[in-house]
């Protein structure tokens, strides 16, 4: 269909066929699959992030780069911003305020 980005799963597509049917006739392409035998499924989960560097604190604001656009900016720790994007996904961002790294 007309307008539609294709999309090849990454196992399928090889180098030369990349090349020849997307990068020479410019055409978007939507790639799939391509990390799923990345390490980091296994070892960037929510746990094993909490459990490494959850007491690391992180500029957060209520919109992104908040301090360049002079807005204010909290600290969090990674183990309590993981819990708080974990509540505004069970309950909606409609009570909560999403806020950025």
């Amino acid at each position: 269909v007309r307008g539609q980005i294709p999309k090849v799963d990454a196992s399928s597509l090889t180098k030369e066929l990349f090349l020849r049917d997307f990068v020479s006739l410019n055409r978007p392409v939507i790639i799939t699959g391509a990390t799923k035998t990345w390490k980091a499924w296994e070892n960037w989960t929510k746990q094993g992030l909490k459990k490494k560097y959850g007491s690391v604190k992180l500029k957060v604001g209520e919109i992104p780069y908040a301090s360049i656009y002079g807005q204010s900016e909290s600290e969090f720790e990674i183990s309590k911003y993981l819990d708080y994007m974990e509540k505004i996904r069970e309950f909606g961002s409609s009570d909560l305020i999403p806020l950025y790294t």
